[in-house]
């Protein structure tokens, strides 16, 4: 080949518009006969149900038994809720206004950007969300500035809590309290009302070593208490510091134990609900207290007996090997970044501590900081250096290695004419080390944690890296390689590009699609020339969900996976054709 093409450690995450949610069943988790969600189908007998392609569980209900009525989430109203008894149907206000692609009630035709699903749901509380775009039109030109979520946190008594974010420009924005609203109803016989005069917050001390307060989660109504030692609860006594009616405590780090007893004032205590809230690798624990309290009143909450959890040491990975090139007439110090992985029980507690050392190598290293995950280093000559993570839980220590080549370009293959490594990102400008040329990052992205060093997380709608067509690397147009690192979260709907410069007669792209395929096109003297990789997996229609691809045989199948790197490679040779290869093996040819 006269040159050679590397796009190297590209490190892209696609994150295209449509996410999928498969319900297979309705269900009321762990909840009373009187308080309980599920997802369903609504038949309204309204005109557009006829023509609703939607599944049997394309709505959400809410059963409060207590305030003898249900909470609806219904595609009608492209998912306002409205709450409804035996003496009426009354939707909750619109806090923000809506206007899209169909009527005023359901602004949202299709409901292609009204989403709703059960985020937790047990005896204590049920929290839903709903996500949507405030407004759109039918060029359907949506970005991330256009959406609003808003969560819905029912208790057993039927109030109601509801947090509203607005939409916003970047992330930064959207966090900032000024940008949560939140409102408390009480779901009655009658309607839904506001509370405006009970005051949401209450404040409690604690006398108990083993747990710390966390403060007052304003969303969810909870005052937060957190265990030290993961999974073994003890004794807790708390006391309020202002009257408070049916307060709610949530403890994290609780785990699986039951609940003993519970005093009030030194008086056994029954009217409560407690339960379970299960994240990644820990168990919280919620109760509701069915009863108003005074200032100054005394809990006292006895776990019961329960096999505590034996902690087992982290899993911890250095990484992949990696090999870099350096320019032939280069001096050190050279510097990359080592970015490790690990997971764990959370046990005894959540602190983690990590440490990078050198084990051997021919040059002085310099961590910038080797307590962290991820760290620069500063290497002072070439050659073959190992690197050892350890992390460490405060009992338990694991570690890998990794193993670290830096070579020099010996010019034999052609020198690389465009390399994004995205480690030298300055605010949305981006570095390609060949010619430093300092590239547009558009739209909306994050960094994180890649293959090696740093990676690029973009969103789900308009992020792209663009350089002006004046300053574009000059390809060789009779042999080239591009090669990316890429770790999709879904399919796009059509041929995405991963990196392409073409017009409508002369370029490259090199793409992914909705069939889970890759491919490289190359426009010659003849016409386009297109290569895709073989064996695509497809449903039906055209297209593959994510479920669906966990449950096929991807065996003897060149397919990009979802959530996992792959290293994608595209070669064109004017006299072999093109080749594709997936992490090295050959996926796709065409003479």
């Amino acid at each position: 080949m006269d040159a050679i093409v590397f796009l190297k450690r590209v490190f892209l995450v696609l994150m295209f518009f449509f996410t999928f949610v498969f319900i297979n069943t309705s269900f009321a988790l762990e909840s009373p006969d009187d308080f309980y969600a599920y997802y369903t189908k609504v038949d309204s007998g309204e005109e557009f149900e006829k023509h609703s392609r939607t599944s049997e569980f394309a709505d959400i209900v809410v059963n409060v038994g207590r305030a003898e009525g249900k909470l609806v989430f219904w595609r009608g109203s492209s998912y306002l809720p409205y709450w409804q008894t035996e003496k009426g149907k009354w939707f909750l206000k619109e806090e923000i206004q809506r206007s899209g692609d169909g009527p005023k009630q359901r602004p949202d035709n299709t409901n292609i950007y009204s989403q709703v699903e059960i985020v937790e749901s047990n005896p204590v509380r049920i929290i839903i969300r709903w996500r949507y775009v405030i407004e759109f039109d039918n060029s359907y030109d949506i970005s991330p500035a256009d959406w609003a979520v808003e969560y819905f946190t029912v208790y057993p008594d039927g109030t109601l809590l509801r947090s509203i974010r607005r939409p916003t420009d970047s992330l930064e924005q959207w966090e900032m309290p000024e940008n949560l609203l939140c409102r408390k109803l009480s779901l009655q016989e009658n309607g839904a009302t506001n509370i405006s005069k009970t005051k949401p917050e209450f404040s409690l001390t604690i006398n108990a070593d083993r747990y710390l307060k966390k403060g007052f989660d304003k969303a969810k109504g909870s005052n937060v208490l957190k265990l030290k030692t993961n999974g073994k609860p003890e004794k807790l006594t708390l006391r309020f510091q202002s009257e408070v009616i049916n307060p709610v405590i949530e403890i994290r780090n609780w785990g699986l134990a039951p609940i003993e007893s519970i005093q009030v004032d030194s008086e056994p205590f029954t009217d409560f609900r407690a339960g379970y809230e299960h994240t990644f690798d820990l168990t919280n624990l919620i109760i509701w207290f069915n009863s108003p309290f005074r200032k100054g009143s005394e809990i006292v909450i006895i776990p019961g007996r329960f096999d505590s959890p034996v902690n087992k040491p982290s899993t911890a990975s250095a990484g992949d090997d990696k090999s870099l090139l350096v320019e032939q007439d280069s001096s050190g110090p050279y510097n990359f970044t080592l970015g490790g992985i690990f997971s764990d029980d959370g046990l005894p507690d959540d602190s983690i501590k990590f440490k990078w050392e050198k084990i051997s190598g021919p040059g002085e290293v310099k961590f910038k900081d080797a307590k962290k995950l991820t760290t620069n280093v500063d290497v002072e000559s070439d050659g073959l250096y190992v690197f050892r993570l350890t992390v460490s839980d405060g009992e338990l220590e694991t570690s890998d290695e990794v193993n670290v080549v830096l070579d020099r370009d010996s010019g034999r293959f052609g020198s690389p004419i465009a390399w994004w490594a995205f480690e030298q990102v300055d605010g949305n400008l981006t570095v390609d080390k060949v010619s430093q040329s300092k590239d547009a990052i558009e739209g909306h992205f994050s960094r994180q944690v890649g293959v090696v060093g740093k990676a690029l997380r973009l969103n789900e709608y308009d992020t792209f890296i663009k350089r002006e067509s004046s300053n574009a690397p000059e390809i060789n147009s009779k042999a080239f390689t591009i090669e990316a690192w890429i770790a999709p979260r879904s399919y796009p709907w059509n041929w995405c590009p991963i990196v392409m410069q073409k017009t409508a007669d002369k370029g490259l792209f090199f793409g992914m699609d909705a069939n889970s395929r890759f491919g490289l096109w190359v426009a010659t003297s003849s016409g386009w020339q297109k290569c895709n990789s073989s064996k695509p997996l497809s449903d039906k229609e055209g297209r593959i969900s994510f479920r669906e691809y966990s449950q096929i045989d991807k065996s003897n199948n060149f397919t990009l996976p979802l959530l996992k790197w792959s290293h994608v490679t595209g070669t064109f040779d004017s006299t072999k054709g093109i080749k594709l290869y997936l992490n090295g093996v050959m996926a796709g040819e065409m003479d």
